[in-house]
């Protein structure tokens, strides 16, 4: 990948998972950024919704035992809106 690509995707990645609000609530709040915690599932979770729906929207058929259970979970039911960011204090005993 080129340093113009690698910039763009970055810049992407930054705005759309809010990274840089993330930040500045932890340095705001006057944590250290090496206690500053991000939890990827609803990453992943986004990542699989847009992957399915896009095979959806392209008439890829889904095939086997369950898959229309797949389908129906990642297509139809969940969202993930990185709009709505909730902050938590976790304590490690």
């Amino acid at each position: 990948m080129g340093a113009r690509n690698r910039e763009k995707l970055l810049e992407q990645i930054n705005s759309e998972l809010k990274f840089e609000e993330i930040s500045s609530h932890a340095t705001a709040s006057h944590y250290p950024s090496q206690q500053v915690f991000l939890n990827v599932i609803p990453i992943f979770v986004s990542a699989l919704c847009r992957i399915f729906r896009s095979l959806s929207d392209r008439g890829i058929k889904f095939d086997g035992f369950d898959a229309g259970t797949y389908k129906a979970v990642f297509v139809d039911e969940l969202a993930v809106d990185f709009d709505k960011i909730s902050y938590n204090k976790l304590r490690i005993m």
